[in-house]
This record gives structure tokens, C-alpha cells and sequence, in this order.
């Protein structure tokens, strides 16, 4: 059964973002097959220079940097202080300047109607047990956008964490044979809903794992016209000793091409960790 996002949920988000879990994350492993990928997809939808992006639970902003540097103006927002705190910083630091930082809640925004040009929703949908909750994140982005804008919403597969313990990553003696870790997984398979156990403080705050066909139902409900769901990774994040062969350039090339190749595959969503939901406000 679906649970409302409460104040309980939100202390747990706050605390493992609070802590930094997630500010390097995108920078070594797998994370930066994510990042590239990510990177990669978003450009094709960019509108042109000048113009405002919302990047709504951008955490410490590092699309919204990268977006930023581009010429474009982009407003941070997200629900963890420490991450707006860092983002500030940084921008102090590298000289590199946001039009906005604000602790937001993705379900409400103070933003006006169609006062943006494009919105990322690359963190806020996979923290939200009830489809509620993702639904009205979703119509908030709508109701900001301008006509002809696009949404970028990233969710987590509902199979990922099932794939991790299988991976080399996930190391199957250390979690595949423990009860946390079936508990959990199980409990994913079965409704989506990510209960971190206390046995695991480093995994993932409480969340929402999606079916691949469910975020575009979601997108449609929310009154956008779905124009795409893409695979992040793929499965190209499984093979062995992935740190090494990214590092080499033809072969992180490889490993691009091969995503590429079975972005829109259907029959292999599930074996992506991140998928990448495109909406228009027609």
C-alpha cells in the first residue's frame, strides 16, 4: 500500500542527502555512465539561448552547473538545505553563478505559470511513495513550463536493486544471501516501494521504484504529452570491471555506444538503473 510522503520520509531523504551521500556520486562507478548519459539526453531537448530551466530537486546542482555554464539560466531548487548550503558554495568557488537558490518542495512550487522554458526532474519522483504526491510534482512542472517546453524526469527501475546484488557490484555472497537485503528487493518487485533497512544506512532514502511503463502513464495523467522514455544506462553498467574500461576512451565510448543502441528497447528497460521520461506541454 502506498504511503503518503511524511514527515518521517522526509527526515530520512533529509538525512542521507544531508550528509552528502550524493554530491560525488556522479563522478566515479557506474555513476558516471549516469551522468554522461544524462548529460547526453538532455542536450537533444535544450531550448535555445537564452532561457530559464527549473532544475527542481537538483540536489547540489550539478546538472544545474553544467546547464549554467552553457549561458543558460538556471534556478536550483530542492528540499535538503545542506544541499542548497553546498550548491552556494560552489558556485562562490568556481566563479559559476545560478539565477536562484531555494529549498522547494517539488509539490508545490512558488514559481509562476509558464515562467520557464524547460524542467528537470532528475531526483524528486523516485523519493515519492505515493503516486499522489508524483502527480502533482508532475502538474507543478507542467503548470511553470511554457507551451512547447519539455520535462526531463528521471526514475529508478523497479528491478535495480535486484540487479545490484546479482552484479559484481553488489558482491551476491555479501547481499543476495542476507534477509535485509530480500526483504527489500522483494518488497520492490512487488509494489515499488523502497524501504531502506537499518542494516544498510548507506543505501538509498525511502523511495519509489517504477515500472518502465508507469512513468509514462504518470506523464500522460499529469497532462503532458509523453514524447519519449529512454534507458540511462541500459545494461551496459553490468560488465566487469567497468571503472577500468571507462577510463579508457575507446572503450567508454563503447560502452556509450551500446546504451545508444538499446536506449528506446522496451524488452531491456528493466535492466537500466535510471530511465529518462520526456514530456511536452502542447
Amino acid at each position: 500500500m502506498e504511503e503518503s510522503f511524511n514527515e518521517h520520509m522526509l527526515n530520512q531523504v533529509l538525512a542521507y542527502y544531508g550528509r552528502g551521500a550524493e554530491k560525488e556520486r556522479l563522478y566515479y562507478g557506474i555513476g558516471q555512465l549516469e551522468f554522461a548519459r544524462s548529460k547526453e539526453i538532455i542536450k537533444r531537448y535544450l531550448p535555445q539561448k537564452p532561457a530559464v530551466i527549473y532544475d527542481i530537486g537538483g540536489g547540489t546542482g550539478v546538472y544545474a552547473f553544467w546547464l549554467a555554464a552553457m549561458g543558460y539560466s538556471v534556478h536550483l531548487m530542492d528540499i535538503t538545505p545542506e544541499n542548497i548550503q553546498i550548491a552556494e558554495m560552489y558556485a562562490n568557488s568556481s566563479g559559476i553563478h545560478l539565477a536562484d537558490y531555494q529549498v522547494t518542495d517539488s509539490r508545490k512550487l512558488s514559481q509562476p505559470d509558464q515562467s520557464c522554458d524547460m524542467v528537470l526532474l532528475m531526483g524528486p519522483l523516485y523519493h515519492l511513495p505515493e503516486k499522489l504526491d508524483r502527480i502533482n510534482t508532475l502538474k507543478e512542472a507542467l503548470r511553470v513550463l511554457r507551451p512547447g517546453g519539455y520535462v526531463l524526469a528521471a526514475t529508478i527501475s523497479r528491478f535495480a536493486n535486484l540487479l545490484y546484488g546479482l552484479s559484481v557490484y553488489g558482491n551476491p555472497s555479501d547481499y543476495l544471501e542476507q534477509e535485509a537485503f530480500q526483504t527489500m528487493v522483494q518488497k520492490e518487485l512487488q509494489d515499488g516501494q523502497h524501504i531502506r533497512p537499518e542494516a544498510y544506512p548507506a543505501f538509498l532514502a525511502r523511495g519509489y521504484f517504477h515500472l518502465p511503463d508507469e512513468i509514462a502513464a504518470e506523464i500522460t495523467e499529469a497532462g503532458f504529452q509523453c514524447e519519449q522514455v529512454l534507458a540511462v544506462e541500459g545494461p551496459a553498467w553490468m560488465v566487469p570491471d567497468f571503472s577500468a574500461l571507462w577510463q579508457v576512451p575507446q572503450k567508454r565510448e563503447t560502452l556509450m555506444n551500446v546504451t545508444r543502441s538499446v536506449e528506446t528497447q522496451p524488452n531491456l528497460f528493466g535492466t537500466s538503473p535510471h530511465l529518462l521520461t520526456v514530456g511536452k506541454k502542447v
